[in-house]
């Protein structure tokens, strides 16, 4: 008997414990700053001051793309500085969304078939992964351009349908390096609509950077580089 109510107490703790924060700097040293940051499920973080390199470093140890010093980050509760390579690649497939410097679409590929990467990758039928490609490229207002090959879009396109893949899998974290970047004024209510519902609706958190005031709004934290 107090076995069994040993272990049901256990088992009401676990379902009952707080999740893990979806992102966790601790003491990450970036120029001049020591950053901090615990983001939840639904969180927007906006970095900001500081140079763009700075930014940029940030975003790729968010993204799970490099280390920050003696610091930490965690993503889900999993510190990736523990885990092998291979596993840390897989955790950053299956838990980030990202639009940063470093990306690039794959050529050859039509737009619609960029964006359903990330779903074809985790096994999701093909015309599922296509139909929800299309949704969020009609979103993002550039669903003219779901035929056309990635090799032939343009600065403002190519942003559009980096973003539009970031977004397709709800991923339970979006790191952004300034999606304003080469977009035109008639852009920004779609994409900033579309934030909105990736963090409001679907759950996902956010960590960006930009210079775009309407999408800064979306924070409800701000990490300040000195």
């Amino acid at each position: 008997m107090l076995d069994f109510a040993t272990s049901t107490l256990d088992h009401a703790v676990s379902v009952h414990a707080p999740a893990p924060p979806v992102l966790q700097f601790d003491h990450l040293p970036v120029q001049l700053s020591l950053v901090s940051l615990s983001l939840p499920a639904g969180g927007v973080a906006l970095i900001e001051g500081g140079r763009r390199t700075d930014r940029l470093r940030l975003l790729c140890i968010a993204a799970g793309l490099g280390f920050g010093g003696p610091g930490d980050c965690r993503l889900m509760g999993r510190s990736l500085r523990d885990l092998p390579r291979e596993e840390r690649r897989s955790v950053r497939q299956r838990v980030v969304g990202r639009v940063i410097g470093v990306d690039t679409l794959p050529a050859g590929l039509s737009t619609r078939g960029a964006v359903a990467v990330p779903l074809l990758a985790a096994g999701v039928p093909p015309h599922i992964a296509f139909q929800r490609a299309s949704v969020v490229l009609e979103a993002l207002g550039i669903a003219s351009a779901h035929g056309l090959r990635t090799d032939s879009l343009d600065a403002r396109q190519r942003r559009l349908v980096l973003l539009a893949r970031a977004l397709v899998g709800s991923p339970p974290l979006l790191v952004l390096e300034d999606p304003d970047e080469s977009l035109l004024p008639g852009d920004f209510a779609a994409v900033r609509a579309a934030l909105r519902v990736a963090v409001s609706v679907e759950g996902c958190s956010l960590l960006m950077s930009t210079s775009d005031s309407r999408l800064a709004a979306l924070a409800d934290r701000r990490i300040v580089l000195g």
